[in-house]
């Protein structure tokens, strides 16, 4: 079954950032790419692409205490 935007009725989707008061946690609307409408809102942590932001960003700190320690 594909969603399709409510408003348009495109099958294609993407998040996109957006800032909640008085929030720690970062969140993201799920819209329609063509005509921006919102259909959903998560957690930019249920996002596989903050997953690999991450793995990333604890990639590079793992190499670079790994040059550190190849100095001593």
């Amino acid at each position: 079954m594909n969603q399709l935007c409510p408003k348009c009725g495109s099958a294609k989707f993407q998040l996109s950032d957006i800032d909640i008061d008085n929030s720690v946690y970062s969140f993201a609307s799920i819209q329609c790419k063509v005509c921006g409408h919102s259909i959903g809102i998560t957690t930019m942590e249920n996002s596989p692409a903050t997953i690999v932001k991450y793995g990333k960003e604890i990639l590079d700190k793992l190499e670079m205490l790994e040059k550190e320690i190849q100095k001593k």
